[in-house]
């Protein structure tokens, strides 16, 4: 019982307690757009960072097929596109347009193609809830808000004092570099373990040599005999 409480915290909302402004279709049936607004508040999730999710259940729905070509997708999926909440398995919401778009691109039965596109825009419209935008707006306040006290946090807490990089004592120009950038992943911008506490002058090298990722980086601190430990 414990551990199932413990899972379904992970989950922020479900689909059907949100807000979602479904678009309309003059050229389906009031039959056949049920069957994709009925997969999306059933089996849509948020999960509690933000991100969207589609129970693997309901993606054959979405996608036009049946239940062996729903796992053969979701069989493919990396770590990072699947979401486990106890018995019940979720995929990415943007893998499931991504596949959306690629079949709407094929030869396939005009009808078909309009269910798809209906699918791809009742998406949307779920990832697009205006709970869901304003939280994101004022999340993205609380990053920028945030994110100049960032360093000193990070030094204050784990008694950093001196380059996590080159080991040099600090002479008041300690600065925080973003091991992947808040533009690639704003949801880690905030998060201590993203940041590398280095002098201003390394930080200025790291960013001259574009070392802007954990690869780039820990290829340049090995180049310039620099301790990798903490990338």
């Amino acid at each position: 019982m414990e551990n199932n409480k413990k899972e379904t915290s992970l989950v922020k909302y479900m689909a059907g307690d949100l807000p979602i402004d479904f678009p309309d279709n003059e050229n389906l049936t009031d039959k056949e757009k049920a069957v994709t607004r009925n997969a999306i508040t059933k089996g849509g999730i948020v999960r509690n960072d933000g991100q969207t999710f589609i129970n693997k259940n309901e993606i054959p729905n979405l996608l036009i097929t049946d239940k062996k070509g729903a796992n053969m997708i979701y069989n493919d999926l990396v770590d990072d596109e699947k979401f486990e909440n106890g018995s019940s398995k979720y995929a990415d919401t943007s893998v499931i347009t991504k596949e959306i778009s690629k079949r709407i691109q094929e030869p396939r039965p005009q009808l078909e193609r309009e269910k798809l596109k209906d699918s791809r825009d009742c998406i949307n419209a779920f990832i697009d809830s205006p709970k869901l935008e304003k939280e994101r707006s004022i999340e993205s306040d609380r990053i920028q808000k945030e994110l100049p006290k960032l360093t000193k946090k990070k030094v204050k807490a784990e008694n950093i004092v001196c380059d996590q990089l080159t080991g040099e004592e600090f002479d008041n120009d300690a600065e925080g570099h973003h091991k992947e950038r808040k533009s690639d992943n704003p949801r880690k911008a905030l998060d201590p373990s993203n940041i590398i506490v280095t002098k201003k002058k390394n930080h200025q090298e790291i960013h001259k040599n574009s070392a802007e990722d954990k690869e780039s980086l820990k290829n340049l601190a090995l180049k310039n005999s620099w301790n990798t430990y903490n990338i």
